[in-house]
C-alpha cells in the first residue's frame, strides 16, 4: 500500500515537474515577445519624433510663404504652387503621425496584454512550487514510513526464525 502510495507521488512529482518547466519556457517567451514590442513602440517613438519634427518645419514654412504670399501685391502663381505642395506635404506627414500613433497605441496595448499574461504565469508558477514543496515533503515522509515499515517486516522476521530456532532446539530435545 505504502509502495503504492508512494509511486503515485513519484508520479504527481514528475508532472508537477513538467507542467513547472513548460510554465517556465511561457514565461521566457512572452519575456521575449514584452521586449521585442519595447523595441518596437521605442522605434515607433523616434519615427513620431521625427514626423512631429517634420511637420512642425512644414507649419513655418507654409505660414512663412502664406506672409509672402499677404505682402506679395502680385501674388505669382509660383508661390501658390509651392504652398500647396508645402500644405499637400504637411497633411501626408500629418497622416503618417495619424498611422503612427494607432499603431503605437495598438502595440502599447498589446504590450499591457503580455504583461497581463506574464503576470498570471508567474502566480501560476508560484502556486507550482507551493504544490512542489507540499508534495517533496509528503514524499519524504511516506518514504519514512516505508524505510520503518521495512525495519518492523525485518525485526518480526528475525523474531520468527528464533522462534523457529527454538522450536526446534525443543523439538530435538
Amino acid at each position: 500500500g505504502l509502495e503504492a502510495q508512494v509511486d503515485s507521488l513519484s508520479g504527481k512529482l514528475k508532472q508537477t515537474s513538467s507542467d513547472l518547466d513548460n510554465r517556465i519556457s511561457t514565461v521566457r517567451n512572452l519575456e521575449r515577445k514584452s521586449v521585442e514590442n519595447t523595441y518596437t513602440i521605442d522605434t515607433l517613438s523616434e519615427k513620431l519624433t521625427e514626423v512631429e519634427q517634420k511637420n512642425r518645419v512644414l507649419s513655418e514654412e507654409v505660414t512663412r510663404l502664406h506672409s509672402e504670399l499677404s505682402r506679395s501685391q502680385n501674388g505669382s502663381n509660383s508661390k501658390s504652387e509651392q504652398i500647396q505642395q508645402f500644405e499637400l506635404e504637411l497633411q501626408t506627414g500629418r497622416d503618417a503621425l495619424t498611422q503612427l500613433v494607432e499603431r503605437n497605441l495598438g502595440l502599447e496595448s498589446s504590450l499591457g496584454d503580455s504583461q497581463k499574461q506574464h503576470d498570471a504565469v508567474l502566480n501560476n508558477n508560484r502556486d507550482l512550487d507551493a504544490r512542489l514543496e507540499n508534495l517533496k515533503e509528503l514524499h519524504e515522509d511516506q518514504t519514512d514510513r516505508l524505510a520503518k515499515t521495512h525495519r518492523a517486516c525485518d525485526d518480526l522476521s528475525n523474531t520468527v526464525k528464533d522462534k523457529d530456532n527454538q522450536l526446534e532446539q525443543c523439538l530435538k530435545e
